[in-house]
C-alpha cells in the first residue's frame, strides 16, 4: 500500500465473534512482501515442481529471498534437498514463477505418499504470512487403475455447495480422470497424471464456512435447475431472545445435512431471532420455511413455539 491512511475491514468467516488484539504493520518503503501462491502442492515421483511467488503490498525497488525445501515425512531419498532457489524481484515486478522449485526422486518402494515443505526466507522484512507450503509426493507404485477409481468414487461424493473455491478446476479434473479410467488402453503415465491432477484439485478445494458479500448463495435461474442452501452458512445469526435452552445458533448432529443445523428461531417479548444470507438473484426473493421445504431438501430444524417465522435472505447487489 502507498503511504497514507488506509481502512482495514475485518470479515468474520464463521458465526463466532471476532476481535483484534494487535495489528502488524510493515514499513519497508513500498517494497511489499513475498508470499507463496498456494498452501499445498502435489507432484509425482521423478518430476519437477514450478511454484509462483507473489509480491503483495508494493513493488518498489529490488528484493531478494530464498526458497528452500525442508523435510517432513519425506526424507533425503525422496526429494532433492539441495535445490535452493534464489528469488529476485526487480523494481515493478509483482510475481515470478520458480521452476524447478522442487524435484521429487523416483523411489521404487511403497513408502506411500510423503510430504516436505517449501519455505521462503530473507534477511530483509519482506516475507508475508504465506511463507510456507506443503508439498505431497505421490507414491508412483501405489497409483494404479484401482486407486484412480477409488479416488474418483470419493470425489463423486463431494458436493459443490460445501466449497467456496476450487470447484471448477476440481470438476474438470474429475471429468478428465473418469475419461482416463474408462479407457481400457490408458497408459500407466496417463493414469498417474489423472490421479495426481484430481488429487491436487481435491486438496485445493476451500471449505465454505458461511455466505458473505464476496461469496453469495446463488439462486438458480434456469428452468429445471436447483440449488441447496445450507443453514449453517448463514451470513449473520442474531440471537435476540436471550433463551439459554433454545438459542438461535449452529449445532452439530449426525442426521443433519453437512452435520450441522440451526437451532432454533424464536420470537419472544424480548426480541426476534434472525438468520440472514447474502445472495444473488435476478428477482427479489422472500422465502418462508415452509416454502423452503417444498423447494429444497430440508436442511434446518426450527423450534417455532407456535410462532410462524420467516427466514429472510439478504440481497446486496
Amino acid at each position: 500500500m502507498e503511504n497514507g491512511h488506509h481502512t482495514l475491514k475485518l470479515v468474520a468467516k464463521t458465526t463466532a465473534a471476532i476481535g483484534v488484539e494487535a495489528a502488524y504493520v510493515i514499513n519497508n518503503g513500498g517494497k511489499g512482501m513475498l508470499e507463496i501462491e498456494n498452501e499445498t502442492y502435489t507432484m509425482n515421483e521423478d518430476s519437477d515442481l514450478a511454484v509462483k511467488i507473489k509480491r503483495v503490498g508494493g513493488t518498489t525497488g529490488e528484493i531478494t529471498a530464498k526458497l528452500e525445501p525442508n523435510p517432513g515425512s519425506a526424507i533425503q531419498k525422496h526429494f532433492n534437498t539441495e535445490l535452493i532457489s534464489t528469488v529476485q524481484f526487480a523494481n515493478g515486478e509483482s510475481e515470478k514463477v520458480i521452476s524447478p522449485a522442487a524435484h521429487a526422486n523416483r523411489v521404487p518402494t511403497t513408502d506411500g505418499d510423503v510430504y516436505f515443505t517449501l519455505e521462503l526466507s530473507s534477511s530483509s522484512p519482506v516475507i508475508g504470512l504465506a511463507s510456507s507450503a506443503k508439498v505431497t509426493i505421490l507414491d508412483d507404485d501405489a497409483i494404479t487403475r484401482d486407486s484412480l477409481n477409488t479416488l474418483i468414487t470419493e470425489s463423486e461424493g463431494l458436493k459443490e455447495h460445501f466449497y467456496s473455491e476450487g470447484w471448477t478446476a476440481f470438476a474438470a479434473a474429475l471429468a478428465s480422470a473418469k475419461t482416463v479410467a474408462a479407457n481400457e488402453n490408458a497408459t500407466d503415465t496417463q493414469i498417474k497424471n489423472a490421479y495426481s491432477t484430481l488429487y491436487a484439485a481435491k486438496e485445493a478445494l476451500v471449505v465454505r464456512t458461511q455466505y458473505t458479500t464476496d461469496d453469495r448463495f446463488q439462486f438458480p435461474w434456469k428452468t429445471g435447475t436447483s440449488a441447496t442452501l445450507e443453514a449453517e452458512f448463514a451470513t449473520t445469526i442474531t440471537e435476540a431472545c436471550g433463551d439459554t435452552q433454545w438459542r438461535c445458533e449452529v449445532n452439530s448432529e449426525n442426521w443433519a445435512s453437512n452435520g450441522k443445523y440451526i437451532n432454533s428461531l424464536n420470537k419472544t417479548n424480548t426480541g426476534t431471532d434472525k438468520v440472514e444470507y447474502a445472495y444473488n438473484a435476478k428477482n427479489q426473493v422472500h422465502i418462508t420455511w415452509l416454502q423452503l421445504i417444498v423447494v429444497e431438501t430440508p436442511i434446518m430444524e426450527i423450534n417455532l413455539h407456535g410462532q410462524k417465522q420467516t427466514i429472510r435472505l439478504r440481497q446486496e447487489i
